[in-house]
């Protein structure tokens, strides 16, 4: 499979939604599924999570899963 990026907006409830379902994902230690236009991704239990900030008028907040 290409590398690829997609950007996406959504509501904020579905976002909400999508933040839950991740929380109580990893408060299993479970991992997470999840599909962004319309690809499948799985988030495998041992990803890493970071918290991004930018700044410099470009005022970004970006949460962060990783994984090799």
């Amino acid at each position: 499979m290409a590398d690829r990026e997609a950007d996406k907006s959504i509501s904020k409830q579905a976002f909400i939604n999508k933040l839950r379902r991740l929380a109580d994902a990893l408060e299993g230690e479970k991992p997470f599924l999840v599909q962004v236009k319309g690809e499948k991704v799985y988030v495998p239990k041992k990803a890493t999570y970071h918290l991004e900030f930018e700044n410099k008028k470009g005022k970004s907040f970006d949460l962060a899963v990783k994984w090799k």
